[in-house]
């Protein structure tokens, strides 16, 4: 059972070494009772419980725990724990654990307490139950009590002491209550050690009637093969001939309600089985007087239907680490002391995967793995290891030269016979490929691959492997050293070493996410070693694979080779190392680790700190030398940024050195790659040994170069030192202003306002009616004490930007810009038919006003191509879901003679999707803040053709300047389309001759008589609210219109004469 306190511990110690923090590991709250059980009511004569069914850390229903002493330690527990991960738990996933915490007093009183037994003292019965300690193989001490109840008040008798073994392995311990008499109810597994910091594992707890025939020992049972239809196990004959077995799914509980299979020799073969699939079986003594007790359950999972080749790169979405993956097995035997830290098991480890982000990770712990003891990781099954036609390919590192052995297996587990077929001695501290062809190796029985860790070591070591191939030998010899450089925003160049004589290969690439070669697409063909990749996509993962191309077939594709285009440069910045996984760096961050001397435990990544020394929590980045020396570099490098020289930005950070003094060099690099990024030292920052961050400001206001990346360096020449950074941020070394807006624009003149930064008083402003024009090129207006300065002497009608900036003695602010277009000359008339104006946009002079508490973001009024009374535009007025109380108004130029008594207001409109309404009114001014007054509103009939509206606004004595047309509808998602929009004089058109025209009566009763020297084309009565109420064509120079059906009232009449117009008002009796 050490294996896990051992494994965990040394991790722990690792971490907190480098995080500068010892501290007393939490432990959960002790535990009552799982908040979902309920007490059992009646008391039971049996029980078995494996504390798989119940969520951690609760206690099963009906089970319960007493914590209590005078001096008991605040961290004492008892409560279920997972460790399915680790081959120390009878059943998996859970155990109970029962712990003492930081102290130890003899008073102390931990006690797990079974449910109540309604068989205590019958005299009949027995407890068996598995356990091992956590004492780095000390016997530990339990003592066996019996309670009256099973509350903290409760009175415990005790009744056994177990001593439990010296073995990491849960081992079985019976205790035999037949000679109990008392009353108790209860009974009670209590720890007892004099040490603190004590742990022991309890499971598969049993009480159960005595059997009268001796158990078959269940340390002696074992699967000693399993196949993906079958298994085989066998135990110790002991005293008994024949037994019985039982066998069925994982879930099954119950022996008794299987059908048992006799057999006289102490072993059985399971045939029928599923393949990949988890079983049970108990195995008990047949005697003639009576049988033993069922002994199990045994689990054990059948193996994968084999396969004939296998790509494993350790990083499918459905690997949890430190699981293994389906069919893959982690196989430990120790011979020796040690199981408690070795292990094989996947990790999270970004910097050494070859592939990303999972690899696996050997950890030797204290075996002695030079000898007997087993440290292995084994493939799928196979069909073809003896075929002569594959190969075995992977990558592997080592911190320090170890061996790994590669082996074929005729099983999975510890009782397999194993052939070395090659040995490996692994010395690089990157990732390297290592390639065993199968063609000269034979094999007859043997159905697993695997790599057998072996390191003389006698301290605990690591080995680390990652892509595992099971492949056909290929025709054409495969490529190698595949690299990919030259890495932009949007390209990249893929080199290679040829295989052999070969002179013409293919490359693809894929996007991260996508594994598969043979779904990728061709970059191209190439008969020389390299390929470019273009449109790509910026701060995006990729894939890149090579093969070999000859005249009988192609070599295997050689890849995944992961790469990831470069971020686009940013002006700002702040990082607080919190939304990424530990031991990764940020998108669009980089760690430059390189030097003749680079220790091979030397780290740059982000790390997980205790709270107190996290500016923000839970994460910092670390710079850990290790043994490198004081020339090698080891750097965070920031995203590429746009304004590295604009000489307005600084650098702030957090900071902390754990051990050693030494410093951070701040300075710039060329670029982020550590093969030809140059880094020059700007400033060099002193730290003292301290677990407190301390603020930090690096001003770049003098820089002048061509860099555009931040490197901080980490200095120091003691060995081991960490630093610890965290929320870095590069921002304005002056506040920036906010709310930059122009207020008051007239024609000539506009006021800038702006709101400060923090407390700065000065500010410069610079302005332009050029596009193109950037704020360093102009001459600033300098502004201090108040945030608005006046621009006069502006041109009408025109579109500028201005921009405002902070200063400060530290430097400038960044430039922040504003758009404002100055108001129009008014004017006496207009002539809109919206031809020349661009798509999406409003006639210059013209504005529109789109305001209200339920306009719909999607609202319009713009200009858009649609044939109107003039081709090809007309501007087009939509609601969306707005409310009819929202404001969409057209706001014509402004007008020098609305009131004057002169003019008529025409148009024409239609809609596209039933009749609305369109309000015509005035405005005091052209803004959202305008007011709006209606004058008249038109009804717009539901044909799409346009439809003629003439308003007359001679009779208008107003004080507003603007004419507007405003969408008055309830029906959501209505648009009317507007064109030829005139304010014109009452008078017609100037070619008119006014002398040569008549007409009578006015008032009219019945028939007006309209004449004129040239032919009338069409006489049009329009009533006051523009609507067309009768037209009646003449063609004549005389013509007479019936107007009797009209009511009483005053008309707009429009006689139209060839090109030339006139209006007359005629009163109807």
């Amino acid at each position: 059972m050490k294996k896990i306190t051992i494994y965990l511990l040394t991790f722990l110690a690792i971490n907190l070494v480098h995080a500068g923090v010892v501290s007393k590991l939490p432990v959960h709250d002790p535990v009552k009772c799982s908040p979902k059980c309920a007490p059992v009511e009646n008391p039971v004569a049996t029980f078995f419980e494996n504390f798989d069914g119940v969520a951690t850390p609760g206690l099963p229903a009906g089970w319960s725990s007493i914590i209590r002493g005078e001096n008991i330690n605040e961290f004492a527990f008892i409560e279920t724990f997972d460790y399915s991960y680790y081959p120390l738990s009878p059943s998996v996933p859970n155990v109970v654990r029962i712990g003492n915490g930081n102290t130890s007093n003899v008073t102390d009183e931990i006690i797990l307490v079974t449910p109540e037994l309604s068989t205590l003292n019958s005299g009949t019965h027995r407890l068996r139950f598995m356990a091992s300690g956590n004492n780095y193989g000390v016997p530990m001490h339990l003592e066996i009590v019996t309670l009256n109840n099973n509350t903290n008040t409760a009175v415990a008798t005790y009744f056994a002491t177990v001593d439990t073994e010296n073995d990491f392995f849960a081992q079985q311990y019976i205790v035999d209550f037949s000679g109990y008499t008392g009353t108790d109810t209860y009974i009670g597994i209590k720890l007892v050690t004099p040490n603190w910091g004590q742990d022991i594992f309890i499971d598969n707890v049993t009480w159960e009637a005595t059997p009268v025939c001796p158990d078959v020992a269940l340390s002696s049972i074992a699967v000693t093969q399993v196949t993906p239809d079958g298994a085989t196990a066998d135990w110790d004959t002991g005293a008994a001939t024949s037994w019985q077995v039982v066998q069925g799914s994982a879930t099954a509980t119950n022996p008794d309600a299987l059908t048992p299979q006799t057999v006289t020799e102490s072993g059985i073969s399971f045939t029928g089985l599923e393949p990949f699939t988890k079983y049970a079986f108990w195995v008990r003594s047949v005697c003639t007087g009576g049988n033993g007790a069922w002994i199990g359950p045994i689990y054990f999972k059948t193996d994968c239907d084999p396969v004939t080749e296998f790509n494993e790169n350790f990083d499918d979405e459905s690997i949890v680490t430190p699981a293994m993956p389906d069919c893959w097995t982690d196989l430990l035997d120790p011979v020796t002391f040690g199981l408690s830290s070795a292990s094989v098991q996947t990790i999270q480890f970004p910097s050494i995967a070859v592939s990303g982000p999972n690899a696996v990770v050997f950890n030797k712990g204290l075996l002695d793995t030079a000898g007997n003891d087993k440290v292995i990781l084994v493939s799928p099954r196979v069909s073809n290891i003896g075929a002569g036609t594959h190969r075995f390919r992977f990558f592997a590192r080592s911190g320090s030269p170890d061996v790994l052995e590669v082996i074929t297996l005729n099983g999975n587990n510890k009782y397999a016979d194993i052939t070395v077929v090659q040995s490996f001695t692994i010395t690089s501290a990157t990732m390297t490929e290592h390639v065993i062809n199968f063609d000269e190796v034979t094999v007859t029985d043997d159905v697993h691959l695997g790599l057998r860790y072996r390191s003389n070591s006698t301290a605990s070591s690591s080995m680390y492997v990652d892509n595992v191939v099971w492949e056909p030998i290929p025709d054409c010899p495969d490529v190698s050293g595949i690299a990919v450089n030259g890495i932009t925003t949007t390209t990249a160049t893929i080199t290679w070493t040829a295989g052999g004589s070969e002179t013409a290969w293919e490359a693809g690439y894929s996007l991260g996410d996508d594994t598969n070669p043979a779904a990728i697409g061709t970059v191209a063909a190439t008969t020389t070693p390299t390929a470019e990749i273009t449109t790509l996509t910026p701060q995006t993962d990729y894939n890149v694979w090579v093969r070999s191309v000859c005249d009988d077939g192609n070599g295997l594709w050689i890849g995944p080779i992961a790469f990831s285009t470069a971020c686009l440069a940013v002006d700002a910045f702040s990082e607080n190392f919190d939304n990424n996984a530990i031991y990764t760096m940020p998108v669009c961050w980089s760690a430059i680790k390189r030097g003749e001397t680079l220790s091979a435990i030397a780290q740059v990544t982000t790390i997980n700190v205790p709270e107190a020394s996290a500016t923000s929590v839970p994460n910092n980045v670390s710079i850990y030398k290790g043994d490198s020396g004081l020339d090698d570099d080891l750097i965070i490098v920031s995203p590429q940024v746009t304004n590295l020289n604009a000489g307005t930005h600084h650098l702030t950070f957090n900071a902390f050195i754990q051990n050693f003094a030494g410093e951070l060099q701040i300075g710039t690099l060329s670029s982020n790659n550590p093969d030809d990024a140059v880094f020059t030292s700007l400033q060099s920052i002193p730290l003292t040994v301290s677990l407190t961050p301390a603020p930090f400001t690096v001003n770049f206001s003098a820089y002048t170069g061509s860099d555009t990346y931040i490197g901080i360096r980490l200095y120091s020449a003691s060995q081991h030192t960490a630093v610890y950074l965290d929320n870095i941020v590069w921002e304005p070394a002056c506040p920036t202003v906010t709310n930059v807006s122009a207020e008051e624009i007239t024609t000539v003149a506009a006021n800038i306002t702006w709101t400060a930064g923090e407390a700065e008083t000065e500010w410069q402003v610079v302005y332009t009616d050029d596009a193109e024009a950037t704020p360093g090129s102009l001459t600033p207006i300098d502004v201090t004490g108040e945030t608005v300065t006046l621009l006069t002497e502006l041109t009408p009608a025109t579109t500028y930007t201005v921009w405002v900036r902070s200063l400060c003695d530290s430097g400038n602010g960044v430039w922040v810009p504003f758009t404002f277009t100055t108001q129009c000359l008014a004017v006496d008339s207009f002539d809109e038919n919206l031809d020349t104006t661009a798509l999406h946009e409003i006639p210059a002079c013209w504005t529109g006003i789109l305001r209200g508490n339920t306009l719909a973001e999607n609202a319009i009024i713009e200009t858009a191509a649609m044939p109107g009374e003039s081709a090809p535009n007309v501007i087009a007025i939509y609601k969306a879901d707005s409310d009819v109380t929202d404001d969409l108004i057209l706001v014509s130029p402004q007008l020098t003679n609305l009131n004057a008594g002169t003019h008529y207001l025409t148009f024409y409109a239609f809609v596209t999707n039933g009749s609305t309404e369109v309000q015509v009114g005035t405005l005091n001014n052209n803004t959202n803040d305008a007011v709006f007054t209606t004058f008249t509103t038109v009804s717009v009939a539901s044909v799409m053709e346009p439809q003629s509206f003439t308003i007359d606004l001679t009779g208008y004595t107003g004080t507003d300047t603007y004419i507007g047309l405003r969408l008055n509808s309830n029906v959501p998602h209505t648009v009317v389309l507007l064109d030829n929009l005139k304010w014109q004089t009452a008078l017609g058109t100037p070619d008119f001759d006014n002398s040569a025209f008549s007409y009578y009566p006015n008032p009219v009763n019945d028939v007006l008589t309209v004449s004129y020297t040239n032919d009338i084309n069409t006489i049009s009565i329009y009533n006051l609210l523009g609507q067309n109420v009768l037209e009646q064509n003449i063609n004549a120079t005389t013509g007479q219109v019936n107007m009797q059906a009209l009511a009483a009232g005053t008309y707009l009449v429009k006689v139209t004469a060839g090109s030339n117009h006139k209006y007359i008002k005629i009163v109807k009796q």
